[in-house]
């Protein structure tokens, strides 16, 4: 049986196509973690974008101060402008040497400070609006406002470096915004490709060749799930490791402390990255082992290796995605295997907010995998069951 396994790994892990897959996967994560740092200074950029804004209100106010046409009152009003941009313009020049300097704790109270301004402004002027479209768009505002001042703020009592958590950098944080963005198709699309030609590689025109071996059918089913399970959790750990590391050791900082942005009882927590990675891998190996089985079983109905791809594809990526074409089943769509292949945007309570469905979260995600795979594994047995007692039929005629 092991040397069933092996032949069956080193038979996929042989084929070339199957190499490129994996080179194709590292050049993913690299190409995107030269994007995340080279975004790092938005922030910075902003600053300085304000302050050219505020040269630029000096110099067209000072010209009108300077042309004839303009009274004494209209002077000093014009006055009191430009001193009023001038101190706007060393509050964003401050922060801006902090922010060079890495004078971190300084930055951060000044920022703080700037961003409790901003939401003040923001408020004041939602109070003025009439139109309830724009009380809207300045919730959303408000809403934002707080999410910064809440990281800022987590920044500065664990004495943290600035990161832009919209491209994150450091460790644990990359590896999560990698599990958001393109890990869930990029991983799910390798592993059902993989998974593919392990479940249908003794299948030659509807001939199965593992029949030629002295194998049981219960052997042979546990040697390709065995195979399978080494194939795609080892990708999904390469892939992982290579994340976390190819960060790490750029910045020197595997940032466990860095914030994640989670959905708390209707409010916006920060959590500890290191804690919703945890999370976030724990969820991810049982959605994984899931799609094995499915593989497996649908390898009985179908197959051939690429028939087999496309409806599985369909099934994993395709499902996932489904309540965004049909809002009708989104209050079920918690029930769906298929759904927690977006484990961190389960976690953190993104999909509890889109769906508006209150029953998306961790535990009882977990519960729904371990179902599914309870389920899917007594579907095995019986096909197991049946399989044996067609085999001894067909041995007696």
């Amino acid at each position: 049986m092991f040397i069933y396994i092996d032949f069956l790994i080193k038979k996929i892990l042989k084929r070339k196509q199957n190499v490129i897959m994996v080179f194709i996967c590292f050049f993913v994560i690299v190409f995107i973690y030269v994007m995340n740092i080279n975004s790092q200074k938005i922030l910075r950029d902003s600053l300085a974008s304000q302050i050219k804004m505020s040269e630029k209100a000096i110099n067209d106010k000072t010209k009108i101060m300077e042309s004839n046409d303009v009274d004494d009152s209209s002077i000093q009003s014009l006055q009191k402008e430009i001193d009023e941009i001038n101190t706007t313009k060393k509050r964003y020049d401050d922060l801006i040497e902090y922010y060079e300097n890495k004078q971190w704790d300084k930055f951060y109270d000044s920022y703080l400070n700037e961003l409790n301004s901003q939401k003040k402004v923001i408020q004041q002027t939602q109070e003025i609006s009439e139109k309830d479209t724009n009380k809207n768009e300045y919730l959303e505002m408000i809403e934002a406002t707080d999410k910064q001042m809440n990281i800022i703020n987590h920044y500065r009592k664990n004495h943290l470096n600035y990161e832009n958590t919209d491209y994150p950098i450091y460790g644990i944080t990359f590896t999560l915004y990698l599990f958001r963005t393109v890990f869930p198709i990029l991983l799910t699309a390798v592993s059902v490709y993989l998974l593919s030609q392990v479940f249908t590689f003794d299948y030659v025109e509807n001939m199965d060749r593992s029949k030629l071996l002295s194998l049981k059918p219960i052997e042979k089913t546990f040697s390709k799930i065995i195979a399978g399970c080494i194939i795609v959790l080892g990708i999904f750990t390469i892939c992982t490791l290579i994340s976390v590391l190819i960060a790490t050791f750029v910045t020197k900082n595997i940032g466990n402390d860095y914030p994640i942005m989670v959905l708390v009882d209707n409010h916006l927590t920060c959590i500890k990255a290191i804690t919703v990675f945890v999370k976030v891998m724990c969820m991810n190996i049982f959605y994984m082992i899931f799609i094995i089985l499915l593989s497996y079983i649908m390898s009985l109905l179908i197959r051939d290796s690429l028939t087999l791809l496309l409806i599985l594809l369909c099934m994993t990526i395709g499902c996932a995605y489904l309540p965004n074409i049909l809002p009708v089943i989104k209050p079920f769509s918690h029930l769906f295997p298929f759904i927690y292949v977006n484990a961190l945007l389960v976690i953190d309570g993104s999909l509890t907010k889109t769906f508006m469905n209150p029953n998306m979260y961790f535990n009882f995600g977990m519960m729904v995998l371990i179902t599914g795979m309870i389920v899917l594994i007594v579907l095995i047995i019986v096909l197991l069951a049946l399989e044996t007692k067609n085999d001894k039929e067909k041995l007696c005629q």
